[in-house]
């Protein structure tokens, strides 16, 4: 091969020859690299080039504005707040409590609403300002926790059953100046059996027959002692009711009541003069156990809740001891869900149904259910209620940590059917004018709730 020229290539292709089909395929391969790796680069940055033309001609976006910042923000909390939205009767949530409150009471005076809880302190929360944080003063109850709680009529000395001791203490208290004291504990050893349940009572030395000062306890067995307030036994008792359920005193310290396994309340007449229990009445009318009873704030009635589905409300202001028999005055049904609750409001028109974590609220004078709030406590299982000294509030404790404050609301729609009834028999026009502006006032609650 003289000369190494592009037709010889060709002429040489077309004979077949060996050596020039291996240069070809050298050269054809070092071409596809050279294109491939400089063409990639090419078609990357015409692709990058385009990218950035069509970026600098698409405007930018807009900044949001504080209004659309401030709805964003509105409409994130609005549906956060939707998983948690209350019954309109829901006036206060009190927090606070780092364990389940296992008692509230209203205090002898009305001024503080008193809580017992596992996480071993008592909270006493001002009733005239019970919105405001400062509201509540606490105390702890030392290494165990109460079930229950009482108060002498001056708010000066407390007694607490306590769980784990199985026994009575009692305390000086000064709220004001937040001082809690523990004077005693009683009896000297643990109880066999739990105590469920205990009183406090102290007879006005300026009257002798106000009778004497005691405290009470009862236990989950068929146990009821009467003590004094140094803890000398004073009177033991078997009620013979399978089992004890609860127990209490009557706001005037006249009578001991408890309830348990059997249908009906066992009523004592409390001791004088460091006497025994003398048992006045029974109230029946139960065909199963006796979950709750309570008294009213005037002692003429006791209300009743079973296990048979039905609670009942009675009058007690009889001559009991000519053998007269307490007298039925309203009855209903409600959804039990075990170890059921009940109260009365103060003007007697109104009973309060506490069942799992719902509540229900019923008339006296038709026995109708009016209300019912199925998720009172949608945490918890609730164990205490109690009415507002004036009737204008029920309170719920439970097991969530949390006490709250519902309106009354079918108290006020009670109140204004008993009015409208008083306005028509009124025979005065001042009487009426009175009772238009009761009429109103209680609408005007009404209207502001939302009812």
């Amino acid at each position: 091969m003289s000369a190494f020229t592009f037709d010889a290539v060709l002429a040489e292709l077309s004979k077949g020859s060996p050596f020039f089909l291996a240069v070809t395929a050298v050269v054809g391969l070092v071409i596809y690299v050279l294109n491939r790796a400089f063409g990639d680069e090419k078609s990357t940055t015409s692709v990058k080039s385009e990218d950035a033309e069509a970026k600098e001609t698409q405007p930018e976006p807009a900044k949001p504005t504080a209004k659309a910042k401030s709805k964003k923000l509105n409409a994130g909390a609005k549906g956060r707040n939707s998983k948690k939205q209350t019954h309109p009767w829901q006036k206060t949530l009190l927090k606070g409590h780092t364990g389940p409150v296992t008692q509230i009471k209203v205090t002898p005076n009305g001024k503080y609403l008193a809580s017992v809880s596992e996480d071993r302190t008592i909270r006493f929360w001002a009733l005239k300002d019970i919105d405001a944080e400062k509201s509540v003063v606490r105390f702890n109850t030392g290494l165990d926790h109460a079930v229950d709680c009482d108060f002498s009529p001056d708010n000066k000395a407390c007694v607490l059953a306590l769980f784990r001791e199985r026994k009575l203490c009692l305390a000086k208290v000064d709220i004001k100046g937040k001082v809690f004291e523990t004077k005693q504990e009683m009896p000297e050893k643990s109880l066999a059996s739990n105590v469920i349940a205990c009183g406090m009572r102290v007879a006005n030395p300026h009257d002798p027959r106000s009778g004497c000062t005691y405290l009470m306890l009862a236990c989950d067995t068929t146990l009821l002692e009467i003590r004094s307030i140094h803890g000398d036994l004073l009177d033991k008792v078997d009620t013979k009711l399978g089992h004890n359920t609860y127990s209490v005193l009557s706001p005037d310290g006249k009578f001991v009541a408890v309830c348990g396994y059997v249908g009906e309340v066992k009523v004592y007449e409390a001791p004088k003069a460091f006497g025994k229990l003398s048992q006045a009445f029974n109230i029946g009318g139960h065909t199963a156990c006796i979950y709750h009873c309570m008294f009213s704030e005037d002692t003429k009635f006791c209300s009743t809740i079973s296990k048979d589905g039905t609670w009942k409300v009675w009058n007690i202001d009889i001559e009991y001891k000519l053998n007269g028999d307490p007298k039925l005055v309203a009855s209903g049904k409600y959804d039990d869900k075990g170890s059921s609750l009940v109260a009365l409001s103060p003007d007697h028109r109104v009973v309060a149904v506490a069942s799992g974590c719902a509540i229900s609220f019923y008339s006296v004078r038709t026995s109708e259910m009016l209300e019912t709030i199925p998720d009172a406590h949608p945490d918890g299982r609730i164990s205490s209620i109690a009415f507002h000294p004036e009737g204008k509030y029920l309170f719920s404790a439970a097991s969530d940590k949390t006490i709250r404050l519902w309106h009354n609301v079918p108290g006020f729609q009670e109140s204004i059917f008993f009015l409208e009834k008083d306005y028509r028999n009124a025979t005065t026009d001042t009487q009426k004018e009175r009772i238009k502006d009761q009429i109103n006032a209680a609408k005007q609650v009404l209207q502001d709730i939302g009812s």
